[in-house]
């Protein structure tokens, strides 16, 4: 829930055709307002897909004009929030047990796969 935890400054030196997803819990935590600054025209590609062509030639497609995409896309499905809240405490669980520095870290893939089980099997459903 961190403003600008992705900051302006982080996404243009990011790969170009980068996807930009929300899985916070507030529209603040991508710099959006950096990303229409630092535009030079943009894209609709479909409903709430935005691909934004940025001054240093780079291209990003943002999701949801920046806000969370589990709220904006659920259309009443649990899945998205189950699998939002999993990955959230597993993720929160593994950063208070390692010892980072500042700055951008990747969740590792371990930590992902158990959120899908968990948020599976709160469905009911048998996962491996």
């Amino acid at each position: 829930g961190r403003p600008r935890a992705l900051p302006i400054e982080t996404i243009l030196e990011a790969r170009k055709g980068i996807v930009l997803i929300n899985a916070g819990h507030g529209n603040h935590e991508l710099d959006v307002e950096g990303i229409i600054t630092h535009s030079v025209g943009f894209d609709q590609i479909a409903d709430n897909v935005t691909a934004y062509n940025l001054e240093n030639g780079r291209r990003v497609v943002l999701l949801a004009e920046g806000h969370p995409l589990n709220i904006v896309m659920n259309a009443g499905s649990p899945e998205p929030i189950l699998l939002h809240f999993a990955a959230l405490g597993l993720a929160m669980g593994w950063l208070m047990s390692t010892d980072l520095d500042n700055g951008v870290h990747i969740i590792p893939t371990a930590v992902e796969q158990d959120a899908a089980r968990l948020a599976l099997r709160a469905l009911g459903q048998n996962a491996q």
